[in-house]
């Protein structure tokens, strides 16, 4: 980058020792920086997340737009979404000309994946993942009843079993994240991990109709993700803007509970199948301690209710090919 998008032949990416881009420089402790955290109250007010919520809902067909390190925010939603990257960019050295922000909205739960740059799957097969993953939940009706974000910690796309230059670093899991949503918080972790949206984690009995906007954001360092274009100008202007909209970068850290799953009776997954089409892989040994989940989300009457949960798998959480008659050498690459 930068490159001509329409020729394929040009595309050119440099991934590091761990799978990720090459370039940028974590100032201080690289462990510190993308591990899994969640804050409080991160969309400052109740009336930023509702102009938040009412972009959201006008972009959630678009698709992911981008927002450039040295672009100026023309309206609240990108005014958020830069302060975002502001938030995690802090202390990285970078090339700000090919870093930035990938944003998109989703009213909707979305089942197990990778974030990536899908344009450099399509015309190359490699698997290119931004370098944090976020969530920050804009709305969100009766938490207890809206399915969490499950993050699959460890478990990268090149540790896929069919993966040309399978990694066993990124091939098991042996701790889950379980963020509940809690309106105006905002999650973050490694943009290497499988993570999705799973009603079997939730703490109660899942409400399809219930109010979940989310606003999802990758940052992106040394890295343009390739097609990704900026908010068209005169949606922009149809959305508003509002100077106060940022991020609240002095938001406390949430609490967070960890459960060992060897302390408590497990239950396998149901959901285990995912895919580019699906169902091309599934998880083996992803079961968890969910009775006892829905009992410490539940939280205790005058405590603080936690909504970061961290269950760990001694077992391990792995991924297989699915057993059908199609060869692997023909599946969809991630």
């Amino acid at each position: 980058m930068p490159r001509d998008d329409d020729d394929d032949d040009a595309f050119c990416v440099v991934l590091d020792a761990r799978g990720r881009v090459h370039g940028a420089a974590i100032d201080g402790d690289e462990g510190a920086y993308f591990a899994t955290r969640a804050r409080d109250a991160f969309a400052r007010t109740a009336a930023h997340r509702a102009r938040l919520a009412d972009s959201c809902r006008k972009i959630d067909a678009l698709g992911t737009l981008w927002l450039g390190a040295r672009d100026a925010p023309r309206c609240a939603l990108e005014r958020f979404v830069k302060s975002v990257y502001d938030a995690h960019a802090r202390g990285v050295t970078r090339d700000d000309a090919r870093s930035g922000v990938e944003f998109w909205a989703r009213t909707r739960a979305t089942a197990a994946h990778w974030d990536k740059d899908e344009r450099a799957r399509e015309i190359a097969g490699v698997c290119v993942t931004p370098h944090v993953s976020t969530v920050t939940y804009v709305e969100v009706e009766e938490s207890a009843r809206v399915a969490p974000t499950v993050v699959f910690e460890g478990l990268t796309a090149r540790g896929r079993p069919d993966a040309e230059a399978r990694d066993e670093a990124g091939a098991r899991c042996e701790r889950a994240a379980v963020m509940i949503p809690k309106a105006g918080a905002h999650f973050k972790f490694d943009g290497r991990f499988l993570h999705g949206v799973f009603d079997e984690f939730a703490s109660g009995d899942v409400d399809a109709s219930a109010a979940r906007v989310t606003l999802l954001a990758n940052i992106w360092f040394d890295h343009v993700p390739v097609g990704v274009e900026r908010l068209d100008e005169s949606l922009a202007a149809t959305l508003g803007d509002d100077e106060s909209c940022v991020a609240n970068e002095a938001a406390t850290e949430m609490t967070t509970r960890t459960i060992a799953s060897s302390e408590f009776a497990t239950t396998p997954m149901k959901d285990v199948a995912f895919g580019p089409s699906g169902g091309e892989y599934e998880l083996v040994g992803a079961e968890f301690p969910f009775d006892e989940l829905r009992e410490s989300a539940k939280g205790e009457e005058g405590e603080e209710r936690v909504h970061l949960f961290f269950i760990t798998n001694e077992a391990g959480v792995r991924i297989k090919l699915r057993d059908d008659d199609e060869p692997a050498s023909k599946r969809v690459k991630m």
